[in-house]
Parts: structure tokens; sequence; C-alpha cells
């Protein structure tokens, strides 16, 4: 099966590693890394390291967009790149092992021109691809939005969306298969989650919520309750991405929804050190735990 990655939105993200201790107004690293980052990019680092590669479709500007594109590249990621005039965002990711915060430069979002380049160049390979991801963040009062609803719709089959909610009130007009809302908040707002109406209307749709003390997942009409796949005291950047490039490997294999669940709770488990790139995988711990979680 061919998978594409739709990430519209992406980042250059520059990973820090502190040490010694911190005078006033001045931090010591010994080092950093840059990795090419955003949602559909560390879900398509992920799926390569299982070994199911997909094609990435995004949208790059600027001097750091140049950049990430040559880092896709080296790390032989396939994309279909476009370049607008807005510069690719930065994120800078700082820890020590333990800590990790992460503070994203402001930046506008892509011009609706782009995205509508973008989609074409997308509607014309539709059809060459078994699942459509999309990943990024996109504000509903965005001149593209409507661009990138109009595109979700051709989507027939096998659409996977991660979102943070944004998008949710566009559910009643497409027909994802997965579904992956991330619930801001603070732990006692998001234990109780709700199904949204929209997701209950699609019967085949698998839904996983995430929060920090839970992951919901409604299947079949039901609803189920798993223990967060993260620490929830330590918040591990890229385990998201992780999860979802776990399902859709359970997906591309077969398995039945539990499965790729469960596919999907190991990859976040076994997600690689961040300054491999978030959503990287260790995929001898993967491969190691993959038989138990299927028997």
């Amino acid at each position: 099966m061919k998978v594409a990655l739709i990430t519209p939105n992406p980042v250059l993200d520059m990973v820090f590693s502190r040490v010694g201790e911190e005078l006033p107004g001045k931090t010591f690293f010994n080092g950093f890394t840059m990795r090419p980052g955003g949602s559909g990019v560390n879900v398509a680092r992920g799926l390569k390291a299982l070994g199911c590669p997909g094609t990435l479709f995004t949208i790059l500007g600027g001097k750091t967009g140049r950049l990430v594109k040559e880092l896709i590249v080296r790390e032989g990621i396939d994309a279909r790149t476009l370049f607008d005039a807005v510069e690719t965002r930065v994120a800078a990711v700082q820890h020590d092992g333990r800590e990790k915060r992460m503070a994203v430069s402001p930046s506008p979002f892509f011009t609706a021109r782009s995205a509508r380049e973008l989609a074409e160049v997308i509607r014309c390979e539709l059809a060459h691809f078994d699942i459509v991801f999309f990943g990024g963040s996109f504000p509903a009062d965005s001149a593209a939005h409507s661009t990138l609803h109009d595109l979700l719709c051709l989507v027939k089959k096998n659409l996977f969306l991660d979102t943070r909610g944004e998008i949710l009130d566009i559910l009643f007009s497409i027909d994802p298969r997965f579904v992956k809302i991330g619930i801001p908040g603070a732990p006692e707002d998001v234990d109780g989650w709700q199904v949204p109406a929209a997701l209950r209307q699609r019967a085949d749709c698998l839904a996983c919520a995430v929060s920090p003390t839970a992951l919901h997942v409604y299947s079949g009409g039901k609803l189920s309750t798993y223990p967060p796949y993260g620490n929830p005291e330590t918040r591990l950047y890229g385990a998201g991405d992780a999860f979802v490039a776990g399902v859709i490997f359970g997906f591309m294999n077969g398995y039945h929804d539990g499965a790729c669940v469960r596919c999907g709770i190991l990859a976040a488990q076994s997600a690689g050190p961040i300054e491999e790139g978030l959503g990287s995988i260790d995929t001898d711990r993967f491969y190691a735990g993959l038989p138990q979680i299927l028997e």
C-alpha cells in the first residue's frame, strides 16, 4: 500500500542539549541538531523507520524552507515540495534528558495560492495512493481553509487525520478512516471526553483522543480508555506522531482496529531520541514488542 502524507505547514526543529547551570540571562548548550519537522514529516519519518515509506506533500518558504528541503532529502524521505514567499517556521526544543520545552517562532501561514497549487499537485497523483494522511494546523478562518477542505473531500477511502480539533467541524462532509485528536487543557477537563456527534455518524471511523492522562479510543460505536502512551509528567515530543505511524503500519498490515491502536501505542513507547527527529522510532524495540501485542 502507498501512503501520501500532506502537511502544509512544516517546521525546522532545532534541538538544543543543555549542560551545566543557567546563569542570569544565559543558558549554555553542548550542541544542537537540526531536523525537518511538522506532523506529516514526523509521521513520514516513523513510517520509513518501520519499513513503510510514504510520499510527503508540503509547502516550504524562504531560506529556512530550502534548508528543510535539504534535510528531508538527506533523510531519504520522498517529497513533493512547493515553495512559498512565507518563511518556514522554526521551533527551538531544549532538553536535558528529562525536561523538554518548545518555542515556535511566530509566522504567518502559507498563502492561499500555495494551498491551491499543492491541492492541484495532490489531485493529479491521488489515484496512486491507498492511504492519505493529513496533519498540520490551518485556522478555520484562513484563506486556505476552503481549498484544503475541498481537497480532503476528494479522498474517498482511507483518509487519516491528525488534528487538535480545529477541523472537527468539517467531519460531516468528509469520511475519514482514522482521526487522532489532541485534547488541550487540564486533566479534569478531558478525562470525561465525549465523542463528537460528527464522529458518531462515521461507523467505520477509528478515533483516538489524546489527553495528558488517557488515550480515548472510539471504534465500532464503542468508547474505550487506555493509559497515556507517554509519561504525563514529562511530555514526550514526537510520541504522538510515532503513534500515528504505528496505527498506519497496523492498517497497512491488515490488522483490526484494536491491534492498530496497540501498534500505535507500541510505536509511541518506542519513540527514538529527540535528536533523531520527532516521530523517530527505535525499530529494535518496536519489533521486539510486536508479537506480544498481536497475541
